[in-house]
């Protein structure tokens, strides 16, 4: 078996390319958090790319997975997030059971693939 370091710049490149959809924001959380698990994994964009969604909007990533209906609005799902004392990326892990990557501002990435060993 032969296998290849993929580099930040590599990754990025690869993910952001117009049939993987990805901004380099998102790219970029990805990249972070596979490195984070500190194990190696095959790289597979089209693995990735299915495992992953990418949304500027919160309310629009629990639309699409369902969980909107806990929120009545993006102020809601805020004022939910202080009075918690977590962040937006927190609260959307709470609801949604899986993990949620976010930049802190626009950038949310939703995994939805299998467990992450």
């Amino acid at each position: 078996m032969i296998y290849q370091t993929i580099r930040p710049f590599q990754f990025v490149e690869i993910m952001t390319k117009d049939e993987n959809g990805f901004s380099v924001t998102g790219a970029n959380l990805m990249y972070d958090y596979y490195e984070s698990i500190g194990e190696p994994i095959e790289f597979d964009p089209i693995a990735i790319r299915c495992d992953w969604s990418e949304y500027t909007d919160p309310l629009e990533a629990l639309e699409d997975v369902g969980g909107l209906d806990e929120f009545e609005s993006l102020e809601a799902f805020y004022l939910t997030c202080t009075y918690e004392g977590s962040s937006p990326a927190e609260a959307l892990e709470e609801v949604l059971g899986t993990s949620v990557l976010w930049d802190g501002d626009k950038c949310f990435l939703i995994f939805y693939g299998g467990a992450i060993l």
